[in-house]
């Protein structure tokens, strides 16, 4: 109790997210906490301090881990991944085996979600596979997201993927069809 009260103090004197997440964790609150640990991997991570950064995000994965399964536990580790992928490119480079993995699970949970709010990630998982040269992998990812914006309410974000489209065909040397796209 006086982990989530100091928590909650210094949360409404508007603390560093790290140091909120840290109280939430001993208080035992691991969904709160794992939130405020991903805020604050994203502080880190904007002042290109990646080593903490990921520190942070392998907290926020343990937590997650405890709680039961559902689509914001899902939700939460597919951030997670997409915000450790991150650090550990910039700190090792974009074929890390560690990347790899990241992204690896990034795309099972994004299409176990199937959801709308997951596009952002599929894209930055499309290019992670199509820049590390996996063009049949990146092809799947794509038609994920072909699919998505061929909902009514997503049909927005079709220029977006066309483009995407045009730079895979672009990579598989079809020039006809990438200008077309």
């Amino acid at each position: 109790r006086t982990h989530a009260a100091v928590a909650e103090a210094l949360a409404a004197r508007g603390a560093q997210p790290a140091l909120v997440a840290q109280h939430l964790d001993l208080a035992g609150a691991a969904e709160q906490a794992a939130a405020r640990y991903l805020e604050a991997a994203r502080v880190e991570q904007g002042r290109g301090a990646h080593p903490e950064a990921t520190k942070l995000i392998s907290r926020a994965l343990e937590l997650l881990e405890t709680l039961p399964e559902s689509d914001d536990r899902a939700l939460g580790q597919l951030t997670a991944r997409m915000l450790h992928g991150l650090s550990v490119s910039s700190m090792q480079g974009y074929a890390s085996p560690a990347v790899e993995a990241d992204h690896r699970r990034a795309q099972e949970l994004a299409a176990r979600l199937g959801r709308p709010e997951v596009l952002p990630a599929l894209v930055g998982i499309w290019a992670y596979w199509l820049t590390s040269g996996r063009l049949t992998t990146a092809r799947g990812v794509l038609d994920q997201l072909t699919a998505i914006v061929r909902e009514p309410a997503f049909a927005s974000f079709e220029p977006e993927v066309a483009v995407l489209a045009g730079i895979h065909d672009f990579h598989r040397g079809h020039l006809v069809s990438a200008q077309a796209h």
